[in-house]
């Protein structure tokens, strides 16, 4: 944890040049933010602090004096039942993740941020042999509870598995959360078997949409400390040491009542809460990328 502390005023986390640009100025309202900020579904769109764009490589993030440690206690304490009562959907979400690693054609799978294990849970199905790693407390036990899935506790570092030992990590919706992402993205690589693959999804800050709604994009927010683009993710990754890096667009399966009132806050009737469909507007992507 000591090598990821997050400094006051840090270099960009891409290429370590210290001139940055204010892009947006800090949306809190108090040094004592609201509880659940850190949740998988948070509905605190729009609040977090300043967001600066690099003047050298263009990767954007947050600068604030937020300690890490303060961020990991986050999430070990976040307690998320949103997050269940939209399992239907994340199946269907995850089950065309597994459809994206399939062509690695592999054994073992690491699960960074595995949540309550449902995306592990599913790959062990589908004959993976899984690991996943978590902070959250509430959401491990979920994990055993809900899915028989035993997950490692604690965030991503070295030291919790053998160098070389899997096929594929993913990090799905994950890698925008780290204050350190190309240490990250190092760690996963020593994780790694030769030939073997890393596979995320995030946010695109360049995508059409972002661009359009600015301050008012939905993914400015606390939990997210990195901004990537196609462009930048590609640098992060090279520098990691990874090669073949390809992307696809993302689209994730959500509830019609949950987007209904995560954006409109109006509770839809029962039967038509319940269906589910496709979202994507273009702003996320996924992105491979493999160990040679």
């Amino acid at each position: 944890m000591v090598n990821i502390i997050h400094m006051a005023h840090p270099k960009c986390p891409l290429c370590s040049n210290s001139k940055k640009e204010l892009l947006y100025e800090s949306s809190l309202l108090s040094k004592s933010p609201p509880s659940g900020l850190f949740n998988c579904t948070s509905s605190h769109y729009g609040m977090h602090g300043p967001i600066y764009h690099c003047s050298k490589c263009s990767l954007v993030f947050i600068v604030d004096d937020t300690n890490v440690l303060q961020i990991v206690k986050s999430y070990q304490d976040a307690q998320d039942p949103v997050y269940l009562a939209e399992a239907g959907a994340r199946v269907k979400t995850f089950q065309r993740q597994l459809d994206g690693i399939e062509p690695f054609k592999g054994q073992r799978l690491l699960d960074v941020g595995a949540y309550t294990g449902l995306f592990v849970y599913l790959a062990r199905k589908s004959g993976w042999v899984t690991e996943g790693i978590e902070p959250s407390s509430w959401a491990i036990g979920k994990a055993k509870s809900q899915y028989q899935v035993k997950l490692t506790r604690g965030i991503l570092r070295a030291g919790y598995f053998k160098p070389n030992s899997f096929d594929v990590v993913t990090l799905w919706d994950v890698i925008e959360h780290f204050v350190d992402p190309k240490l990250a993205m190092k760690i996963c690589y020593a994780y790694l078997k030769k030939r073997g693959w890393i596979a995320m999804s995030t946010i695109n800050v360049e995508a059409p949409a972002a661009k359009i709604l600015g301050s008012r994009w939905p993914w400015l927010m606390q939990m997210h400390r990195v901004y990537f683009s196609p462009v930048t993710m590609t640098k992060m990754l090279a520098q990691a040491g990874f090669t073949n890096i390809s992307f696809r667009p993302h689209i994730r399966y959500i509830s019609l009542g949950y987007l209904w009132s995560s954006f409109i806050q109006v509770k839809l009737p029962d039967i038509l809460g319940k269906i589910i469909i496709p979202f994507y507007i273009g702003d996320l992507f996924d992105v491979y990328a493999q160990k040679i």
